[in-house]
C-alpha cells in the first residue's frame, strides 16, 4: 500500500509479478484497489509514472472497480483535480466518464462541485454528449450557474 502513497514502482512491481491477480483485489478496509490508493497519491512525476505503469497492467473493466463508498478510482482522481491522473485512467478506458458515483453524480459534476476548474473544462470537453439528458448533466448547469467557477461563458452551453 505505502509503494501506490509513495509512487514506488518497483516495490510494488516485485510484489504484483508473484501474485498478477491483486491488481484487481480490495488490498483495505475500505475495499480500495492498487488503483484506488495510487488515484489518490499527491499528484508527482513520480506517482504520475506510477499510475501509468499499473494502468498498463489493468483490463479496461478493471477501471470500473469500485471501493465501499461506491467510489471507482477515476472519480477519486476527479475529485483530487489530478488533470494527469484523470487522463491516464481516460486513455485505458473513456467509458469511466459516463459512471455516476452513489449519489449520481458524473465526474463531470463532481470535478465542479470540488472547484477544479481546468479539470471541469476538460472533462466537459470529453463528456459533450454523453451525459446530456442526465439528471447530473443538469445539476452541473445550474451548478455551474451559480457558483464562481468561472464557466458559464467559456464551456458551457444552453
Amino acid at each position: 500500500m505505502k509503494a501506490s502513497f509513495m509512487g514506488d514502482w518497483q516495490a510494488a512491481k516485485a510484489i504484483i509479478d508473484e501474485r498478477q491477480e491483486l491488481v484487481q483485489f480490495s488490498i483495505t478496509a475500505n475495499q480500495e484497489t492498487l488503483l484506488h490508493l495510487a488515484a489518490s497519491a499527491e499528484n508527482t512525476k513520480q506517482t504520475q509514472d506510477f499510475l501509468q505503469n499499473l494502468v498498463n497492467m489493468l483490463e479496461m473493466n478493471d477501471l470500473k472497480l469500485e471501493d465501499r463508498n461506491s467510489r471507482n478510482a477515476f472519480q477519486i482522481a476527479v475529485a483530487n483535480g489530478s488533470l494527469e491522473m484523470v487522463d491516464i485512467m481516460l486513455r485505458k478506458n473513456q467509458a469511466v466518464l459516463s459512471i455516476p458515483n452513489m449519489k449520481n453524480g458524473f465526474p463531470l459534476s463532481i470535478s465542479a462541485f470540488f472547484g477544479h476548474h481546468d479539470l471541469t473544462r476538460h472533462l466537459y470537453q470529453l463528456s459533450e454528449g454523453t451525459i446530456r439528458g442526465s439528471k447530473s448533466y443538469y445539476r452541473f448547469v445550474f451548478l455551474s450557474d451559480t457558483t464562481p467557477l468561472g464557466l458559464e461563458n467559456s464551456s458551457i452551453k444552453h
